[in-house]
């Protein structure tokens, strides 16, 4: 992974499939499972073309640091081609209309974007 590239860790929490989202989005039967498919058929153009691909994807089991009944859904990896790329696709007009459909699915999330630093022993850079 080269220096310049964006890495973002992301952790996302599906909204309860009962739950009203009227006030959010409307015209799904299954809002949550719906929403986030839209999100992802409509927000793949632009994560492609600004150079993104998910290089980690996985299943949360345990949280080991934190609150205890804090879970997630689906846990992921995203690398991008520069901090530029991905800052201009949080911008991108194709990106912000998908990611209204993210917003009807999600009920939390959390993305870190990280700086990439030599690999070595311990936890922090010397």
């Amino acid at each position: 992974m080269a220096a310049t590239n964006a890495v973002t860790v992301g952790c996302i929490k599906k909204r309860p499939t009962h739950e009203d989202l009227s006030h959010r989005m409307t015209g799904y039967v299954d809002p949550t499972k719906e929403a986030f498919a839209a999100y992802g058929r409509e927000s793949f153009p632009a994560f492609s073309r600004f150079g993104g691909h998910i290089v980690w994807r996985g299943r949360f089991e345990l949280m080991l640091i934190g609150p205890r009944d804090a879970t997630w859904d689906a846990c992921f990896v995203a690398e991008y081609i520069s901090v530029a790329a991905f800052v201009e696709m949080l911008r991108d007009p194709v990106y912000r209309e998908a990611a209204k459909h993210r917003q009807a699915a999600v009920l939390d999330s959390r993305r870190v974007r990280l700086m990439p630093s030599e690999a070595g022993i311990g936890f922090l850079a010397q």
